[in-house]
């Protein structure tokens, strides 16, 4: 088991006092791994028979460590105390008031449905292009729901593609936002020749 890496940030309250919780996590599996090594060293020296001498000798270490190790857990214990009534309150998202989808190409005609919701008409069947998805709040993160047709890759909030005809007939799902704010975008794409 290695380290875990720990680095300074800005989180919020709730992630800090997850951190906490976490961090107790992992001293209790330290000390449960030195417990269960204190229980071999005493299983190997009566095993072994040696003298009277050195059992109580190997006691007398082990109830030194369980005794270490009882403090400690009344450390731990007062950390987690600190949060027994903590009220972690959710960190509140902005709501998003607003989507557009924008095209590159003038033959792609972009319908909005309603701010979840677009129709993109394909007026031609080969082409390059880009659709650009923009929020109000600006800068929201977008991500596919789901999986994105062959002939579609999202970078950031824009979707390109290389040829028309690969995604004609396709939906695609994309989520915006993060946390309890995130929605749904569907855009259908619907192909017509000219």
């Amino acid at each position: 088991m290695g380290m875990p890496i720990i680095t300074p940030g800005t989180g919020t309250r709730s992630q800090v006092i997850t951190d906490i919780i976490e961090s107790v996590a992992l001293e209790q599996t330290a000390l449960s791994h030195i417990l269960n090594a204190e229980g071999e060293k005493i299983q190997a020296i009566v095993s072994a028979a040696t003298t009277r001498d050195e059992m109580l000798a190997v006691n007398s270490s082990v109830k030194s460590m369980v005794n270490s190790i009882a403090i400690l857990e009344m450390v731990l214990q007062s950390k987690l105390e600190m949060f027994s009534d903590c009220l972690c309150i959710p960190t509140p998202c902005t709501p998003i008031t607003n989507t557009a989808i924008t095209a590159s190409d003038a033959k792609a005609i972009v319908t909005k449905n309603s701010m979840t919701d677009y129709t993109i008409n394909l007026t031609q069947t080969t082409g390059a292009g880009t659709l650009t998805v923009t929020t109000t709040p600006t800068g929201l993160p977008v991500s596919v729901n789901g999986t994105l047709p062959t002939g579609l890759t999202l970078s950031g909030n824009m979707l390109s593609y290389a040829n028309w005809a690969a995604f004609q007939g396709s939906t695609v799902k994309l989520n915006v936002g993060t946390g309890a704010c995130v929605q749904v975008i569907t855009i259908n794409f619907v192909s017509e020749v000219d």
